[in-house]
């Protein structure tokens, strides 16, 4: 258990006119309560978007999301709409999703910064992995299950989910569209992807 009584998350990106490579900055002040280990693992003071980081750092991110205020965490919340904010190899997206997940449905009432963490993350990341030409990958199917199935159940989520950005909604509701009309997908996979539909349907 963690126990931070603050936290506060500076992210700075830094565009280089003639480098694709953005530097994110971390600043975390953390209070009593959180071990040097942690502290020192925050405190590292760049790290490079361009290559992809290990599932400590995920999980610690969402740790930062669930323990707020939604007033010291937003700006980390927002970042991760954009997919070279905080790039993740394959096994620390699978990480950072459970993470999300085990905060959101444990928490009394999560932050918001955690559950907009937990529909960002579930919608990009479902689409990452797919490959249309290939069938539904076993990753797809357990974002369906496990987030989405939860992110059903909670109003706060759903609401969460249907303001995502339309840069990540409209592709989103494209694909799962397609995706329930396809017949190559098992009857169980569809009905899942429809579960997605009910979510993030046109208002």
């Amino acid at each position: 258990m963690y126990h931070l009584l603050r936290a506060t998350v500076l992210i700075v990106v830094v565009m280089c006119a003639a480098a694709t490579a953005t530097v994110v900055v971390y600043r975390t002040n953390l209070i009593a309560g959180a071990s040097r280990a942690q502290s020192d693992a925050v405190k590292s003071p760049r790290v490079a978007s361009t290559r992809p980081r290990s599932r400590f750092l995920a999980e610690y991110v969402a740790v930062l999301l669930a323990a707020g205020p939604d007033a010291q965490t937003s700006t980390l919340a927002r970042a991760l709409d954009d997919a070279t904010i905080l790039p993740l190899s394959d096994d620390a997206k699978r990480a950072f999703l459970g993470s999300l997940l085990q905060q959101s449905w444990t928490a009394d009432h999560p932050t918001g910064s955690l559950l907009r963490g937990l529909v960002t993350s579930t919608a990009r990341f479902f689409m990452a992995f797919d490959r249309p030409r290939e069938g539904f990958r076993p990753i797809q199917v357990d974002i369906l299950q496990n987030q989405v199935r939860w992110i059903g159940t909670s109003d706060r989520a759903t609401a969460a989910m249907r303001a995502l950005a339309p840069a990540i909604l409209q592709p989103l509701r494209k694909r799962a569209v397609e995706l329930a009309a396809d017949n190559r997908l098992a009857p169980e996979h569809r009905a899942l992807v429809n579960q997605l539909l009910a979510i993030i349907k046109l208002r």
